[in-house]
C-alpha cells in the first residue's frame, strides 16, 4: 500500500482505525482515518500548533475549549454530532474517510475527503449482487476466529455467523446476549445457541449498571457512557475462563441492511407505504434507475430538516432562553453543509445523500456501542473491511431496504439460520421479505394492544417480554433518583426532572438513553 498519495495519507487501508503521520523535517503532519470512522480522530489549533487525538475528554483536558451550545443540542436530540462539529467550539472531528494536512510553518489546514462508500452504484443482477456479497463477506469473517459475537435475534448479527461458518471458523464464535433474559428474543438466541453449538454467555441487566461510581469507570475507559450494558459485555470479555481473543459486533451492518433510507424519517403508515415503495416490484412503484439518478440529492436536506425546538422539559428555562432559542437553524445548517459534502464528493442522488448521512451517526453512535464492549480485548469489525463496506453502499437502497439482501446472502452461505425468526417478525426468517414486512405490522398491532389492556387493568394485565431491550430493574418510582442527583452540568433542572420521571409514560429503555446523554455531557464538562 501506497501510504502517501497527493500529498494526503491514503484511506486504502483494509480494516477500520486510523493513521497520524509527522514530518519532522518539513514540518508536517498527517491523518486520516477509515471509510466508516468506527476509530475517532479529533484536532484543535492552539497557538500555531495542532492538537490530534483519539480521546475527545483527553484533548479537551489540554485545550479548555468552550462549550458548543449548537453541539450540546445535536448530542441531547441525535446521541450524536453532526458533520465535524464536537462539544466544544475549537475542537472538530474527523469524518469517516477524511484526510487531514497540516503545514506547520505557515499554519496551512487542508482536507480531502477520500471516501468512495455511494458515488457509484451497483448494476449487475440481484443474483451476482448475492455472490458478491457472500465473497466479501467471507474475507471479511476470517478475522473472527475465537471471537466473542454481541449476538441478538436481529439480521446483523445472524449475517455475521454465516459469514463465520463460510468462513471456516464459525465454531470459535462465542455467543454474548444481554437484555431481558424472559423475552422472546433472548429465548431465539438461546434456540440458534443450541441449533449451530455455540457456547452462549447470557447476562441480565442489572440496576448498579446505571450506578454513578459504574459509569464514571466507563467514562475513564472509553468517553461514552450511553451503553453501560456493552461496558459490562468488554468487562466479561476479559475472564480467562471465555479464553476469547477478540469482540465483534453486527451493529456496523445496518449499510448492508438498508436501514439508512428515506423510511427512517417517517412513521406509522406512511413508513409502511414508504418500505413496501421499495420493497414491492410493482410496476407503478418501482423507481427505475434512470430516474433515480435525475432525483436531486439536494432533496435529502428536506427530508432531514428539523422544526423548530421547543424548550426541552428537562432543561434549565432561563439557560435555553438565554442560549439556544432558534438553534434548530444553526443544526439544520450543519445538515445542509454536509449534504452539500455529500454531492462534491461524486453522491449523484437523494437516497444516497440520505444514506450518506445517516451512516456518519454510525461513526460516532453504533462505534460507541461497539468500541464499548472492545475495552479488554481487540475488536473485530467485518463490515467495516474497506472492500466489503464500499460494496454495501454501492447497492441502491431498493435492493437492500429491510435485510432483503442480508436474507439472500444468509440462504447461500448458512441457510439453516433463516428457519428461526428475527426479533422485529412473528415468521420465519425465510419467508419472502414483503410477508416479514406484513408480519411486522401485525407484531406491533399486537405489542399496541397489549400495553393498552395493560394500562386499562390497571397492571392486572401482564404484558409479553419481546425484546432485550426491556430496562424492568429500573421500574421503581425512585430507581434514577441518584443518578438525577449526581449531574452537576447548570443545564439541567434536576428538581423538574426528579418530580417528571414518574409520571412519563414511556419505557425505561428511553428514559435511561435521555438521562445517560445528560451524565455524559457532565463528564465531559460542560456547562
Amino acid at each position: 500500500m501506497k501510504l502517501i498519495e497527493n500529498g494526503f495519507l491514503s484511506a486504502e487501508f483494509q480494516h477500520p482505525g486510523f493513521l497520524v503521520a509527522i514530518n519532522p523535517a518539513e514540518k508536517l503532519v498527517l491523518a486520516q482515518i477509515d471509510l466508516y470512522g468506527l476509530f475517532p480522530l479529533f484536532y484543535s489549533l492552539k497557538n500555531g500548533d495542532i492538537l490530534i487525538s483519539d480521546s475527545l475528554a483527553e484533548l479537551n483536558s489540554v485545550c479548555n475549549c468552550a462549550t458548543d451550545d449548537i453541539g450540546v443540542i445535536e448530542f441531547m436530540r441525535f446521541a450524536y454530532t453532526i458533520g465535524s462539529r464536537t462539544l466544544f467550539k475549537e475542537i472538530k472531528r474527523l469524518r469517516p474517510g477524511e484526510a487531514l494536512r497540516y503545514q506547520a510553518e505557515n499554519g496551512q489546514i487542508r482536507f480531502d475527503d477520500q471516501s468512495p462508500l455511494w458515488t457509484e452504484e451497483y448494476s449487475g443482477s440481484k443474483k451476482r449482487l448475492v455472490e458478491e456479497g457472500c465473497e466479501l463477506l467471507i474475507d471479511a469473517c476470517k478475522t473472527m476466529a475465537n471471537s466473542m459475537l454481541m449476538m441478538s435475534a436481529g439480521w446483523d448479527s445472524r449475517t455475521l455467523l454465516a459469514g463465520a461458518f463460510a468462513a471456516g471458523v464459525g465454531k470459535t464464535v462465542k455467543f454474548y446476549h444481554h437484555g431481558d433474559l424472559r423475552s422472546r428474543e433472548t429465548e431465539m438466541v438461546k434456540a440458534i445457541a443450541q441449533k449451530t453449538g455455540n457456547e452462549l454467555i447470557l447476562r441480565r441487566i442489572e440496576t448498579h449498571f446505571f450506578d454513578s461510581e459504574f459509569l464514571e469507570k466507563c467514562f475513564s475507559e472509553y468517553n461514552n457512557v450511553l451503553f453501560p450494558t456493552w461496558h459490562v459485555a468488554g468487562e466479561t470479555s476479559r475472564q480467562d475462563s471465555f479464553q476469547i481473543d477478540s469482540v465483534c459486533a453486527g451493529i456496523p451492518g445496518e449499510i448492508l441492511g438498508g436501514h439508512f433510507g428515506p423510511p427512517r424519517t417517517m412513521h406509522g403508515l406512511r413508513k409502511v407505504a414508504s418500505t413496501f415503495y421499495y420493497i414491492a416490484d410493482l410496476p407503478g412503484f418501482i423507481d427505475p434507475r434512470k430516474r433515480l439518478k435525475q432525483t436531486n440529492p439536494s432533496e435529502a436536506i428536506m427530508l432531514l430538516h428539523q422544526p423548530e425546538y421547543p424548550t426541552p422539559w428537562y432543561f434549565n428555562a432561563d439557560l435555553w432562553a438565554e442560549r439556544f432559542v432558534r438553534i434548530d437553524k444553526a443544526v439544520n445548517n450543519d445538515i445542509e453543509q454536509e449534504i452539500k459534502r455529500y454531492i462534491t464528493r461524486g453522491i449523484e442522488n437523494r437516497d444516497s445523500a440520505f444514506e450518506a448521512f445517516f451512516s456518519e451517526r454510525s461513526s460516532q453512535y453504533i462505534a460507541g456501542q461497539v468500541l464499548s464492549s472492545a475495552t479488554h480485548k481487540p475488536l473485530v469489525a467485518p463490515y467495516c473491511n474497506r472492500d466489503f463496506i464500499t460494496f454495501a453502499s454501492c447497492v441502491s437502497f431498493r435492493d437492500k431496504a429491510n435485510n432483503s439482501l442480508n436474507r439472500g446472502i444468509v440462504k447461500r452461505l448458512c441457510p439453516d439460520l433463516l428457519q428461526f425468526p428475527t426479533a422485529a417478525i412473528l415468521c420465519k426468517a425465510n419467508r419472502p421479505v414483503i410477508l416479514q414486512e406484513v408480519s411486522r405490522v401485525h407484531r406491533k398491532a399486537i405489542q399496541k394492544w397489549q400495553n393498552a389492556k395493560h394500562k386499562i387493568s390497571k397492571g392486572k394485565s401482564e404484558i409479553p417480554i419481546w425484546g432485550w431491550a426491556n430496562f424492568g430493574c429500573l421500574d421503581s418510582p425512585n430507581a434514577y433518583d441518584k443518578l438525577i442527583e449526581s449531574f452537576e452540568s447548570p443545564l439541567w433542572d434536576k428538581a423538574k426532572i426528579k418530580n417528571s420521571i414518574p409520571n412519563i409514560n414511556a419505557p425505561s429503555f428511553g428514559i435511561m438513553g435521555m438521562l445517560l446523554r445528560m451524565k455524559t455531557l457532565d463528564l465531559f464538562g460542560v456547562k
